[in-house]
């Protein structure tokens, strides 16, 4: 008798067991995650939270579709978006890239976007300046949605990732991987730089 209750115990146990492995491995499916490997699932958690932004700038000039001249505490800042690269515009002659028509029509539909005085905030990663003398940075709307993420989701930049600054590298070569695959913006067959 004492023997049939241990069986039995073993059983509920046992069952139980795979009730809550069947929960926690359909919970693991549901969300994508891969729980033996916690540092995704930090990645994934810090993509969802909302950003801590440095500060707070109004938009003086759009230079171009990835560089912003901004006030910056009372300075004027040029500011070069982290993560991404819009065909050039205004480049230089000595430049090693060319200006092209997409980099024209791009600025043209930034510039209709971002109004000189508008307020955008930013956001450092690793490395604040570029060799040029730039400030990199996120830069988000007043909605708080990210000018990059704008760009890369209507097809108006490519990915350019540029280490030790990759803190959104991952979401971004997902974006730009959509845009291209659905041809939107300059994937829809011009896009070339």
């Amino acid at each position: 008798m004492k023997l049939k209750r241990i069986r039995d115990n073993i059983c509920v146990a046992l069952a139980a067991v795979c009730v809550v492995s069947g929960i926690v491995m359909a919970v693991r499916d549901k969300m994508q995650l891969d729980i033996t490997e916690p540092s995704e699932a930090v990645s994934i958690e810090s993509e969802n939270t909302a950003p801590v932004y440095d500060g707070k700038a109004q938009v003086i000039r759009v230079v171009d579709g990835d560089t912003y001249l901004l006030d910056i505490d009372g300075e004027e800042k040029k500011v070069r978006l982290i993560g991404v690269d819009t065909p050039e515009s205004v480049a230089p002659d000595s430049y090693y890239k060319d200006n092209t028509s997409e980099g024209t029509e791009v600025s043209a539909i930034v510039k209709n976007k971002i109004s000189v005085g508008d307020t955008l905030y930013y956001e450092y990663d690793t490395e604040k300046t570029d060799k040029y003398g730039r400030i990199l940075a996120y830069l988000y709307f007043e909605d708080g949605k990210m000018v990059e993420e704008w760009l890369l989701e209507n097809g108006y930049a490519n990915t350019a990732t540029y280490p030790p600054n990759v803190r959104y590298s991952e979401r971004f070569t997902a974006l730009a991987h959509e845009a291209a695959e659905n041809g939107i913006g300059l994937w829809n067959g011009t896009f070339t730089d």
